[in-house]
């Protein structure tokens, strides 16, 4: 304290002088009174150096030199500046804990720029460091709410460039000094901002491609596009020629059939090249058409249809129906009231609720009055159908029926009949009665003969009706129809069949378009120097693939290529990371904050000090992860007993006493061939000359009960002077049909005006081939070797169209030609048939074939590789499918399901179990693990595995006979660490059960990553307490002799005593893999 700043110095001078003269003692004690309030930390002291407190710099200065000089040098310390700061921290810190890790004073001296930035996320930051000397992270989870159009959507943009040039020197390398400049070009002045520089390889050429933004004006193919840069101070000219003209799209303009995915098809330009294009993806079928084949009786338009099969999505309708009443009545009126739901009602009730009970005193009504009827009108016989939609997917066989109204299908009226034969003597208005075939029921259906002709033969009958029945009766079964007898004193022969009942009996048939349409076309690579001239536009040449009639349009950018728009983020997307917008967690106003400490913690002095008014506040715990923690020589990680500063090492394991020998093959020489069918054919030569007449893309043919039905085949062969150029003599498929004419669609269109008439003759191109085995299947393409005369049934493939219960249709190639009704026909099939002694296979096993001649070769049809086993015929032949058909034999290769393993001397026997490890060869096939040998010698014996092996293996080999105690540990790391007698922790990363997780003391040591230990007798941890004092204490026994608190007795002297009696080859044995190895201690 200051001595110009006492008043212990001027009380004399303020007493009156007569006391100072006569009351020296007074003055002596008012002096040393305001002495004592001078002194350090004294009420005085305090009040006169009160500016001087106002500086926390001096103040921790002075706390500081009191500390040092220790309790002694302050009077009341509670009264002093120590008391004055703690007062400062509780005015303006009050909320920050006292438990704080940083300088107190040094907040409290800048308390206001701390509250100044209050609600900010470096407020957060500083007091959280403050408080732990630990960073804070921060997360919003608005960032995550879903928001709907929220995608940022994103088209790149680029030019690709070649012969690059520096001060007009060739330097390719200089194509990177593009990134981050305006790049112009020369000839049209377009400008744009290259972002980057990517160089890549297409088919064997570095590609460089610039980046593009800010795009002013449209670039000129095969341009020079310039720009500068600076290098090493000096500026310099950069220039590049556009490699332009490039495929970036395709269009399918017709999709064709037959076609196969992933086939490359050939590019026709007449400039460019280096594009590649790919179909991607084919049409499974879809369903295009439905024909009536039986009619069936008592439908009625716009009925649906039901479809069964492999596809879905497809829908259809009855289009047309003969409801003129020919067949049968076309309306019925139906009863649906139930008489037995009336079974408990009293007959004298005013009415007869469950009946129609506006009927009042029923007792006295006709019964009639007291029933519910509808009308089923307007209905007959199905003539055409209609599908709305044709689905996806489908392939044959496909079934489909008309849902008929479900009353009237459950009634069994009998609704068609068919004049099989007329007979003769009959006469008009002879009866028709109807008998049930045994275990069916029915009654009540009529019918007369209502027409003859002058011989009485039946022309016309009809159903008619019995008192107080239908006409049709009912009762009958769909499924087994009665048989008709006409009774008549003077007909006989007469066959009369019953068809149909209402609502049944109907039989459709359908076709499904062609599979391997294409549906998608793939650009692999664009090529380069492709003209947008359409003299010179490529073109894809699809006429040598599938069915020739594909055809498809490729575009070509000549400037900036812009690649498919996508989406840089998947904000908006609903399959994104995003959640709907809550209530609490996310929502525009909650924050989180995330540090490696308990929310607890900091919560309060958040809330109190800094925390922003209307939001919400979360914490979020950090962990340490392993990675942090392993470079961390401060971080003590602990695993149960064992606490060490080390994370386990990864090791390999193998337990030693092993044999090693090899692994071969099982190999059979033998001989292939295809399956060679003998059959024979006939075919219909007969024609019928009938009429035509064509107009756009139809031709109706006009014959009458010419049999032919929508999707049937027919040949056509057009005759006459005036015959147009557009009708050509070919197969035709019929896509409707009557009794007196049938149409089909003529590929090639015809003058939509007028119309063109003439003659044509008219062939079934069916040609049935009766085969006593091997079937082939509808859609299938098939090899035929035809034996005939008839020179257009050539030896090649044709397409199988229908099949039979022994037999197959394909489609003769010209109908005019054919001379011979029936000859031989034989087929190859795709079954390759396999001889190889002993093959051991089973139906469905994978075998492996290397073909060594004959049709074989990358050329060829016969492709070595895995193939399914379809069926066995002997212990010597079974059969496989290829690919392709072969067409001539070969000598093969067999690779069996097993292996030869050769050990000298071995101890095997049958039955003994032995455990394999494969060090070699197909390991893609081989599995290490147990197997069940079988011995074949006294070096030999054979396994078997699920897939055939291709190449010999070095194998590894542990006997069942044997017990194996010495297990090898090899670290995946330069140095374990581990030396012998070593303590260790080790946890066996494998399925094994006859191997023990436990302690383990290390036996030997074979270098730095490498050591043993012995796993029949392995005392780990003797005499624990003499060697680690009292941190080793591991439970024993529970001492409860005091039930309400029982204790637990340690034992201190030895733990983990462990003794194995060795391995032996169990079920799930594994002699090596992977283990945890971590010290002990």
């Amino acid at each position: 304290m200051r001595a110009n700043n006492k008043t212990s110095l001027l009380v004399s001078s303020q007493l009156p002088e007569f006391v100072r003269d006569e009351h020296q003692t007074f003055v002596s004690f008012l002096e040393y009174y305001y002495k004592f309030l001078e002194q350090d930390g004294q009420l005085s002291y305090v009040t006169k150096n009160f500016p001087y407190y106002l500086d926390i710099d001096i103040i921790k200065d002075d706390i500081e030199t009191d500390d040092k000089l220790g309790p002694a040098h302050q009077i009341r310390e509670e009264g002093d500046y120590h008391g004055f700061l703690q007062k400062m921290y509780d005015t303006y810190i009050k909320y920050i804990p006292d438990a704080i890790i940083a300088d107190k004073a040094l907040i409290v001296k800048h308390a206001k720029e701390f509250y100044r930035s209050t609600g900010s996320e470096k407020s957060v930051r500083f007091l959280i460091q403050a408080l732990f000397n630990k960073q804070a992270e921060f997360y919003y989870p608005q960032t995550d709410v879903l928001k709907a159009s929220d995608g940022k959507w994103f088209i790149e943009k680029s030019l690709k460039v070649t012969n690059v040039q520096v001060n007009n020197v060739s330097n390719s390398i200089a194509v990177f000094n593009f990134g981050n400049t305006s790049i112009k070009g020369l000839t049209s002045n377009a400008t744009a901002i290259v972002e980057k520089v990517d160089s890549y390889y297409d088919k064997g050429s570095v590609i460089y491609e610039l980046k593009l933004s800010t795009i002013y004006k449209e670039f000129l193919n095969n341009e020079k596009i310039a720009t500068f840069y600076t290098e090493e101070g000096v500026d310099k000219y950069l220039t590049a020629n556009l490699f332009s003209g490039i495929i970036n799209s395709v269009q399918i303009v017709k999709a064709g059939t037959g076609y196969t995915e992933g086939t490359t098809v050939p590019i026709v330009s007449g400039a460019g090249s280096g594009a590649q294009i790919i179909i991607s993806r084919v049409s499974k079928g879809t369903i295009q058409a439905a024909g009536v084949v039986k009619t069936g009786a008592g439908f009625r338009a716009n009925d649906a249809l039901l479809i069964y099969g492999s596809g879905s999505g497809a829908t259809g309708i009855v289009d047309t129906v003969d409801n003129s009443g020919f067949y049968h009545p076309n309306s019925y009126n139906v009863v649906w009231s139930t008489i037995s739901l009336e079974a408990n009602t009293a007959i004298n009730n005013v009415k007869y609720s469950n009946l129609v009970s506006s009927i009042s005193d029923p007792a006295n009504a006709w019964i009639s009055n007291s029933m519910s009827y509808f009308v089923y009108a307007n209905c007959g016989p199905a003539y055409s159908l209609q599908i709305t939609s044709g689905g996806s997917n489908y392939v044959p066989p496909i079934t489909m029926n008309v849902s008929a109204n479900s009353i009237i299908s459950k009634m069994g009226i009998l609704g068609k009949m068919q004049i099989v034969n007329g007979g003769l003597g009959y006469t008009a208005g002879d009866r028709i009665e109807f008998l049930n075939v045994p275990g069916s029921a029915g009654s009540g259906a009529i019918a007369n003969v209502t027409s003859v002709e002058a011989n009485g033969m039946i022309k016309t009958v009809k159903f008619e009706q019995m008192k107080g029945h239908f006409i049709g009766g009912q009762g009958y079964n769909w499924f087994s129809l009665p048989s008709a007898n006409v009774v008549s004193g003077t007909g006989s022969g007469a066959n009369i069949a019953v068809t149909a009942i209402i609502g049944h009996n109907e039989e459709i048939i359908q076709s499904v378009s062609d599979i391997g349409a294409i549906q998608g076309l793939t650009i692999v690579s664009g090529g380069s120097g492709y003209s947008d001239d359409p003299a010179l536009l490529p073109y894809l040449d699809l006429s040598k693939l599938g069915d020739g009639k594909a055809n498809a349009r490729l575009f070509v950018v000549t400037g900036v290529y812009s690649y498919p728009g996508r989406y840089v983020t998947d904000d908006g997307l609903l399959s994104s990371y995003n959640f709907l917008e809550d209530r609490d967690y996310y929502q525009n106003f909650t924050y989180v904050v995330r540090v490696d400490e308990t929310i607890n913690k900091y919560r309060y002095p958040i809330k109190n000090l800094i925390h922003p008014a209307g939001m919400r506040m979360y914490g979020q715990y950090i962990t340490t992860f392993d990675a942090e923690t392993q470079t961390n020589t401060n971080v003590t990680v602990t695993y149960a007993n064992t606490e060490t500063i080390e994370l386990p090492h990864r090791t390999m394991y193998q337990v030693q006493g092993y044999t090693s020998g090899v692994a071969a093959p099982d190999i059979s020489v033998g001989y292939a061939n295809a399956e060679l069918v003998i059959g024979s054919y006939a075919v219909n030569t007969s024609n019928h000359l009938a009429t035509y007449s064509a107009q756009s893309n139809n031709i109706i043919i006009h014959y009458e009960s010419h049999g032919f039905i929508p999707n049937s085949y027919v040949f056509l062969q057009f005759v006459g002077s005036n015959t147009w150029a557009n009708l050509g003599n070919s197969n035709y498929v019929v896509t409707d049909s009557n009794v007196g004419y049938f149409k089909v669609h003529n590929s090639l269109t015809e003058n939509l005006v007028r119309s063109n008439t003439g003659t044509v003759r008219v062939w079934n191109p069916d040609v049935v081939v009766n085969l006593p085995h091997s079937l082939p299947s509808v859609g299938d393409n098939v090899y035929f070797q035809f034996k005939t005369l008839d020179i257009s049934l050539t030896n090649t493939f044709y397409q199988i169209i229908g099949t039979g219960l022994s037999t197959c249709n394909v489609l003769h190639p010209n109908m005019t030609t054919a001379n011979d009704a029936a000859n031989v026909a034989n087929i190859i099939t795709k079954k390759i048939v396999v001889t190889a002694n002993n093959h051991g296979y089973s139906p469905y096993d994978q075998t492996y074939i290397l073909f060594l001649n004959g049709d074989s070769g990358p050329t060829k049809n016969a492709h070595n590789g895995y193939y399914t086993v379809t069926s066995v015929k002997d212990s010597n032949t079974f059969n496989v499918v290829s690919q392709n058909t072969i067409f001539s034999g070969t000598t093969s290769r067999v690779y069996k399901k097993g292996s030869q393993i050769v050990i000298p001397s071995h101890p095997l026997a049958n039955a003994n179990a032995v455990y394999i490890a494969f060090t070699g060869g197909d390991q893609g096939n081989t599995v290490n693990g147990v197997y069940y040998p079988v011995k074949t010698g006294s070096d030999t014996f054979t396994i078997s595995y699920s897939r055939p092996v291709t190449s010999n293996s070095n194998v590894r080999v542990w006997y069942q006979t044997n017990n194996y105690s010495n297990i090898r540990f090899t670290a995946l790391q330069t140095n374990s660490g581990f030396a012998s007698t070593d303590n260790v922790c080790i946890e066996f990363y494998t399925s094994s059960t006859d191997l023990s997780n436990g302690i383990y003391m290390i036996k030997n040591t074979y270098g730095s990553n490498t050591y043993n230990i012995y796993y029949d007798a392995n005392i780990s941890i003797v005499n624990a307490y003499s060697t680690y004092g009292s941190q080793v204490r591991i439970p024993a026994i529970m001492n409860t002799t005091n039930i309400l608190s029982p204790t637990v007795i340690y034992r201190t002297n030895t733990i983990n005593a462990a003794s194995h009696s060795g391995l032996g080859i169990v079920a799930n044995s594994v002699m090596e893999g992977i283990a945890y190895v971590s010290p002990y201690k």
